[in-house]
């Protein structure tokens, strides 16, 4: 069993620092200092770790165990906090490194909560074939110029679509839109990141009796719905009011939107 310790450092020669070759999970700390869906969380890196043979054995209640307790000592409330876990180096025999940090929540009390998103098309093109793009790694590059590009245009986030021309995430965050009264997202083989919040939409939705959909869809699709929403584990639920030029609501998000964010947000309260 791996001994568990908090690192303060990376070792120069961790492939996390040479290659970018690390794990991270990212999770809300509600006002109660209690995290949301660190479960599904810390599932979704050991099943990662397990992926590309990370040469360690972290059992899951020890990371929930680690999470809780820097929560509880750095009395976190309201904030972000993110788990990481690197690679370490089996050449120069570097062990692996887990770090836990924290951060503001940079959506709590925006004015985007209120307003939604403006999103526009990346000219980057996503590889649905790649085998990093359906985990949480570190190799965070490509979206971190694209988002940033998208910022300086004057857009909140841009969309991926992949060599079919069919829509996969933004830059952060995965998509759903409501067309003919029903709950549509990208499906993973598209080329996209499962996210945790995604995964909890599709539950959610499923069971308030809203019709849901996984499949392959375009630009165009998304500009003919009805409503646009997109998703992660730091801002949650986020309308979308405009893709490029289309605008998609004037005034306020749809019914759907409206009802699965009250339904968040009472959740991630509870938690």
């Amino acid at each position: 069993m791996y001994d568990l310790t908090i690192s303060q450092s990376i070792d120069v020669q961790d492939m996390a620092v040479l290659y970018g070759f690390s794990l991270f999970e990212t999770f809300l700390i509600n006002s109660s200092g209690r995290a949301f869906l660190l479960d599904r969380h810390v599932d979704r890196l050991l099943d990662s770790m397990s992926f590309f043979n990370f040469n360690i054995d972290i059992a899951k209640s020890r990371l929930i165990e680690a999470v809780n307790r820097y929560i509880e000592e750095n009395s976190i409330r309201d904030k972000t906090v993110r788990l990481t876990v690197t690679c370490g180096n089996r050449v120069k025999s570097i062990k692996s490194s887990v770090i836990i940090t924290t951060r503001d929540n940079p959506y709590r009390g925006a004015e985007a909560c209120e307003k939604g998103f403006k999103l526009t098309v990346s000219g980057y093109v996503r590889d649905a074939n790649s085998i990093i793009v359906r985990h949480k790694t570190a190799n965070y590059l490509e979206n971190y110029l694209v988002g940033q590009q998208a910022l300086q245009s004057g857009f909140d986030d841009a969309i991926f679509v992949n060599t079919s021309g069919e829509v996969t995430e933004t830059s952060k965050s995965n998509i759903f839109f409501v067309s003919k009264g029903i709950l549509c997202t990208p499906g993973t083989g598209c080329g996209l990141l499962p996210g945790i919040i995604r995964e909890w939409v599709l539950q959610r939705a499923q069971g308030m009796g809203i019709s849901c959909m996984e499949g392959c869809y375009t630009i165009q699709d998304l500009q003919q719905a009805d409503e646009v929403f997109v998703t992660n584990s730091v801002m949650g639920i986020m309308p979308v009011y405009a893709i490029d030029t289309v605008k998609i609501y004037n005034s306020a998000a749809g019914s759907c939107t409206k009802a699965l964010k009250t339904r968040y947000t009472a959740e991630l309260e509870r938690a």
